[in-house]
């Protein structure tokens, strides 16, 4: 019979001080009401309601009212996991109420798991002048900030507008009156032991890890990112982690569509936009100085709703709001994130905006969606020859897509100074044309990879020749060349399979390829693929993508252009994206 191990009981300290400056992990002249370190950087000053710390219970766990920190020692990761695992408390044991302030140990007291192991042992502390600084840019943000708890009195939509104000408010924070990066940020290291999971949870982790990683890359290569570099993230920060089951539950409500696991997905759909919204709020309140939680999880987020095929646009709202945190940590944290995980945090934003710029109205510029440091990361990244799990190997024609999209904004603009066309603007076109008739995909590139790349360049290139507007029957080049591109990809089309997981990254050819068809024949083609797709990969926006081209289709033929698509978004009030 096996022996049961005790479990081992955390060790307890009592700190004194306001709860600020514990937060803070800074000394507290304890003055009363407010105490000279809140007074001098403008931060409320909070004290517990008493300062008498009741004795440890008969099971070693103070009362509600305490104020404890859970102190672990040890110098190796394999000591410290031990010991995180052995003194967890038991399920249903509270260990103070919201005064209680619980302390972990760092997690860079341990080696890097995930490809980064710099020399420093713990967090960075944050100096003085630092947190001043925090203080005074966050000080009118913090006042807009709500915090409002999701229960079965507010809905969904409720809980989305507060994130999205949440994310919002923190697009517009300045990271440029900041301190150092290394005062703000600190890559985990090593992640702690997998929280306690219940078997719902543990069934949901299995479909990400089985079904869902595999739908959201596309295969292009051996290691898929989503699993990892998202996994061990997810085992150390909780929010990460809720926001993958939620991903995980959509996908699998997407694929299943029985009322139950709808239900379920629900469920964890509004418990993680809960927790993601306090993480929002942490950060802008100052409890959280790393960027690097809320920008995954706002990337989480997005794929969420591409996996339930949202139509409401709520992935438009995370874009916005979440450009500039990975412009901040992408571009002046380089230093504390490997190099594999930002290549992905790049790709993976850079791809979802540029995806989406279709969706926008034709008042809208690129520079909304992708700012000029993440598209000179871009670059450097196609300059190393990046494969990724989103882009493949187009990721050089993906960068092409918001000059092509300024370009054709600026010929349909009602006014526009100088006028359409001028010199420049042929040079333009021409430049891009070439750049989009030059690619070639990688050789590392597999045969699947390769041809979703061709099928990638053939829609850019409709895109393009389609900017300079459609419906004119006396265009007669611009007419044949349109049909050559269209034969060309329907060739490559043909010799890919549908169901092939590469295509999970195929919905923004696809459109653009299917809007561009007259052809009844060709569009049958185009509804049996995407059917076989969604079937396969079972992604929302698949079936969205299916929905939307009906509509383009059953417009007059010199309405059908790409550059109507957001015309038929709002007509139809189906906002989607492609990614």
């Amino acid at each position: 019979m096996q022996q049961q191990v005790q479990r081992r009981k955390p060790t307890l300290r009592v700190k004194t001080g306001c709860f600020t400056c514990r937060n803070r992990k800074k000394k507290c002249d304890e003055s009363r009401p407010i105490c000279a370190a809140c007074l001098r950087i403008k931060l409320p000053c909070k004290w517990p309601t008493t300062l008498d710390q009741s004795p440890p219970s008969a099971d070693g766990f103070p009362d509600g009212n305490d104020t404890i920190e859970v102190a672990l020692s040890g110098s190796s990761p394999e000591r410290d996991i031990r010991q995180s695992s052995t003194s967890s408390p038991e399920p249903g044991i509270d260990l103070g109420n919201d005064e209680a302030s619980i302390e972990s140990p760092p997690l860079e007291q341990c080696e890097s798991s995930i490809g980064h192991s710099p020399e420093r042992s713990s967090l960075p502390v944050i100096t003085t002048d630092a947190a001043t600084a925090i203080a005074e840019c966050l000080e009118d943000v913090m006042q807009d900030v709500t915090e409002i708890e999701v229960d079965a009195d507010e809905t969904v939509e409720d809980a989305l507008e507060a994130t999205s104000n949440a994310l919002a408010t923190l697009s517009q924070f300045n990271f440029n009156q900041t301190a150092s990066s290394e005062q703000f940020i600190s890559m985990p290291l090593i992640p702690s032991t997998m929280p306690g999971l219940d078997a719902q949870s543990f069934e949901l982790m299995g479909h990400y890890l089985g079904r869902t990683a595999l739908s959201m890359g596309n295969g292009s290569t051996t290691e898929n990112p989503f699993i990892v570099q998202l996994i061990p993230l997810s085992f150390a920060n909780p929010v990460v982690l809720e926001l993958i089951l939620s991903q995980s539950a959509s996908h699998r409500a997407v694929l299943d569509g029985q009322d139950r696991t709808n239900a379920i997905a629900q469920t964890y759909y509004t418990k993680s936009i809960r927790q993601f919204r306090k993480a929002v709020n942490d950060y802008l309140a100052g409890n959280e100085s790393s960027p690097l939680w809320i920008t995954i999880g706002a990337l989480i987020m997005c794929f969420t709703e591409t996996a339930k095929g949202d139509t409401n646009g709520v992935i438009f709202d995370h874009l916005q709001a979440v450009g500039p945190l990975v412009v901040d940590l992408v571009s002046k944290h380089r230093h504390v994130l490997p190099d594999e995980l930002r290549a992905f945090v790049t790709e993976y934003y850079v791809y979802t905006a540029i995806i989406s710029m279709i969706s926008m109205e034709p008042s809208a510029t690129a520079a909304m969606f992708l700012a000029t440091e993440l598209e000179y990361e871009a670059q450097l990244l196609v300059e190393n020859g990046y494969v990724g799990q989103l882009c493949g190997s187009w990721l050089s024609l993906l960068l092409l897509i918001p000059h092509i999209f300024d370009f054709g904004h600026r010929r349909a603009a009602a006014s526009v100074q100088p006028p359409f066309p001028t010199a420049d603007d042929f040079l333009n076109f021409c430049q891009l044309q070439t750049s989009i008739n030059s690619f070639y995909p990688s050789p590392s590139a597999n045969a699947e990879v390769t041809l979703c790349g061709y099928i990638f360049q053939q829609a850019v290139h409709l895109y393009l020749l389609t900017s300079l507007g459609v419906g004119d029957a006396a265009q007669i080049t611009q007419q044949v060349s349109i049909e050559n591109v269209l034969s060309s990809a329907f060739l490559y089309l043909e010799q890919l399979p549908a169901s092939a997981r590469i295509n999970t990254s195929m919905c923004w050819a696809l459109a653009i390829i299917g809007v561009c068809t007259p052809d009844d024949d060709r569009r049958d083609i185009l509804r049996q693929r995407l059917g076989t797709m969604f079937v396969t990969i079972g992604l929302g926006n698949i079936s969205s993508t299916l929905a939307l081209l009906e509509k383009s289709w059953a417009r007059p033929q010199e309405n059908q252009s790409p550059w109507n698509i957001s015309q038929i978004m709002y007509e139809h009030e189906i906002w989607i994206s492609f990614a």
